[in-house]
């Protein structure tokens, strides 16, 4: 069995990455409107950071910095490493971001299912048959949204609606125990 990751939410501590980029641009002094940001986010959840210019590149770096593990995540991955479970990542998430927190915090996945390889989005059928494929075996899926849960489910696929690592384990448990869930 597979243990597949969201980022936001799950491995990365609330709030949303949405707000960090709105911080890192107040940081600058710089005002920016909910819907030029929105769209701002909408293009780099895709993987387009090209359109930053030498500014934009310092409210990258500073929305990296602002970025930090969820509490207990550590703890879960030598959780997972003594119960010989693999671990993954499937996330909506931009290339340049995932590589950039990978390297940042040291992650070192089994898989990793990026949205914006894919050009498809969470909760998009698309992406969670694609993660079906690249894993080869059954797995669950943990995700703070329920909506992705829902739509998983629905496709035959277990998955956790994530509510903190203490929570996780215990599932997880429930999942491999003898005539588990």
């Amino acid at each position: 069995m597979i243990v597949l990751l969201d980022i936001y939410g799950v491995i990365i501590r609330e709030p949303k990455a949405y707000n960090y980029l709105l911080w890192a641009f107040k940081k600058f002094g710089l005002t920016i409107s909910k819907g030029s940001l929105k769209k701002i986010w909408y293009k780099t959840r895709i993987g387009n950071w090209d359109m930053l210019d030498v500014v934009g590149i310092k409210i990258y770096d500073e929305f990296i910095k602002l970025h930090e593990e969820n509490p207990g995540f550590r703890h879960f991955l030598n959780f997972l490493e003594r119960e010989k479970i693999d671990w993954g990542i499937l996330s909506n998430i931009d290339e340049r971001t995932y590589e950039t927190l990978k390297r940042k915090f040291g992650w070192n996945p089994t898989y990793e299912i990026v949205s914006s390889r894919l050009g498809v989005m969470k909760p998009d059928p698309i992406i969670f048959e694609h993660a079906r494929k690249v894993v080869g075996k059954d797995f669950i899926l943990v995700d703070n949204n329920p909506r992705n849960v829902n739509v998983i489910m629905r496709l035959g696929i277990k998955a956790i609606l994530f509510r903190g690592f203490d929570n996780l384990i215990k599932k997880i448990r429930e999942y491999f125990a003898p005539g588990g869930i």
